[in-house]
């Protein structure tokens, strides 16, 4: 229950000295947490998880209402509405650590987070924007291009048919 998740995140806060040192907490062993999901998440980028925590949320919360306002390669504004429940300070702390880790599960730095309006604060929404550093995604595309040619090049000397081997490197 939210009450029940409220009187966690305040007793946890009782034990930092700030809210930074909160929000570490929040995402200490993200990777743990994730589990091999993140094997999974690697296949898409930091945007495209970002979007799509966006349209899944309603299963993990029901405090608020998230939307995406705008969104790039390595940029990503959402609004979070009230749905009615108050939404406390912590937990805009908590979304906003979660969020800013992300990038970490592809070895990248943390996410810049700006808020320009928090509901916790008395605004009408919760306005956030998320800046990532994106690598350079060429380097997977090269090793997959070297694994099929090596692919294509051990069926060749196997004396697999020659159609296999644009098949091997299509893979």
């Amino acid at each position: 229950a939210a009450d029940a998740f409220e009187t966690i995140l305040a007793r946890a806060r009782a034990l930092m000295p700030d809210d930074e040192t909160f929000m570490q907490a929040c995402v200490y062993r993200i990777n743990d947490a994730y589990g091999p999901i993140r094997y999974l998440l690697w296949a898409a980028s930091p945007g495209v998880v970002y979007g799509q925590t966006v349209k899944t949320y309603h299963l993990v919360s029901t405090v608020g209402k998230p939307s995406i306002v705008s969104q790039d390669r390595t940029h990503f504004h959402m609004r979070i509405e009230s749905d009615g429940r108050s939404i406390s300070r912590l937990n805009c702390l908590v979304r906003q650590a979660q969020c800013r880790a992300l990038p970490a599960i592809w070895g990248l730095p943390a996410a810049y987070v700006r808020e320009d309006a928090c509901i916790a604060r008395g605004d009408a929404t919760c306005e956030l924007h998320f800046h990532w550093y994106a690598g350079r995604r060429w380097l997977p595309s090269m090793i997959g291009a070297a694994l099929a040619a090596l692919i294509a090049y051990v069926l060749l000397r196997l004396g697999v048919a020659p159609p296999a081997t644009p098949l091997a490197s299509a893979l």
